[in-house]
């Protein structure tokens, strides 16, 4: 999880969702660079495990966690506390694609 935030703020990363195990409905946080000067940002990073991770990848060098230079990188922690790790390289669509007018 760590990597991931790490790659995000080193703006590697052109977005970042992370969800915690929580009560509050607000135990979240969405990170969106719209360009390189420009960083959306809703919610607090915490040091606990998240429930769900999302990164999309964006970088000019190969990222080790991922295996290429783009694409998606998603954790899941399930109910039974199993650990589940999707990797998707290659070019996908943002979260929030057209939002911004970027």
């Amino acid at each position: 999880m760590w990597e991931a935030v790490a790659h995000y703020r080193a703006e590697e990363a052109q977005s970042l969702v992370c969800t915690y195990d929580s009560d509050d409905p607000n135990d979240v946080f969405l990170g969106y660079r719209v360009a390189d000067d420009r960083r959306y940002e809703f919610g607090g990073l915490k040091s606990d495990l998240p429930l769900h991770l999302r990164i999309l990848f964006d970088s000019t060098e190969d990222v080790p966690m991922l295996g290429a230079r783009t694409g998606v990188l998603i954790y899941q922690r399930t109910r039974s506390g199993k650990h589940v790790v999707v990797r998707a390289p290659g070019r996908r669509r943002p979260l929030l694609s057209g939002v911004f007018g970027s």
